[in-house]
């Protein structure tokens, strides 16, 4: 078929100059693909958002200390903090107990200021800095009771207290309920979700304590999602008081 040169000016460069047929064919699809792939790649490449930086990250030697602290992989039985002052100065630490790391990186952080001290900048991978103190209190007691929570010597957590505490215990939705999580020294265990924090507590200790076969055996081995099974009296009553005074899902 004759083709006039008028015909030719008058398609696009995309289209094949011959009829659709044969090596053309193929040449005219694959220059259609190569141009979808490159719209894509294009759009994909403009909607990709950055990462959003830190305001007290601008010094370059702040930025690169904290992405060697971001990569840094704790181990289970580890704690990570990084510490920060006003004019730049920062260290971090890497330690077995979450007290011991604190310390330590902020007495060293210390040293490198001039200015009155250091604060918390990053607790595990969580930045803190700008967060009010009792966010942060719960923030360092939700990290620590990750850490530790499965690894109590003297919780006496059997395989099936292990899995329902791990899967429906940490699933349980708890935007409108409080949830507390018992468990007794013989190994017997509990669970229950209620619309207050005593009616929780309560009924999760009335049905663990019928499942150990006397009753007062049972204690509090998690509130909300913070192990408190071995912490002080004291550290246990702040994590409740907390826990109440936040509500649910707060």
């Amino acid at each position: 078929m004759h083709v006039t040169d008028d015909k030719r000016r008058s398609k696009p460069w995309w289209f094949p100059m011959e009829s659709i047929s044969g090596e053309s064919a193929f040449l005219w699809a694959f220059r259609c693909l190569a141009l979808m792939g490159a719209m894509v790649v294009g759009l994909s490449g403009c909607s990709q958002p950055e990462r959003t930086q830190h305001p007290m990250l601008n010094r370059p030697s702040t930025s690169e200390g904290f992405e060697r602290y971001e990569l840094r992989i704790e181990g289970d039985n580890s704690f990570k903090v990084f510490a920060l002052a006003n004019d730049g100065a920062w260290t971090w630490r890497m330690r077995p107990t979450l007290d011991a790391a604190i310390e330590e990186t902020m007495t060293e952080c210390a040293m490198y200021t001039n200015l009155s001290g250091c604060r918390l900048f990053a607790v595990g991978n969580t930045i803190v800095w700008d967060m009010p103190e009792e966010e942060q209190k719960m923030v360092l007691a939700k990290y620590e009771s990750e850490k530790t929570e499965l690894n109590i010597a003297n919780a006496p957590l059997s395989s099936g207290a292990i899995y329902m505490f791990n899967n429906d215990y940490k699933r349980e939705d708890d935007c409108e309920r409080y949830k507390v999580f018992v468990l007794s020294e013989n190994g017997a265990w509990n669970f229950t979700t209620r619309p207050t924090f005593e009616e929780a507590q309560s009924d999760a200790i009335a049905l663990c304590d019928f499942h150990a076969g006397r009753r007062r055996l049972c204690h509090l081995f998690a509130v909300g999602d913070i192990v408190v099974w071995d912490m002080s009296e004291e550290a246990r009553a702040e994590v409740i008081r907390d826990y109440k005074q936040r509500g649910p899902c707060n």
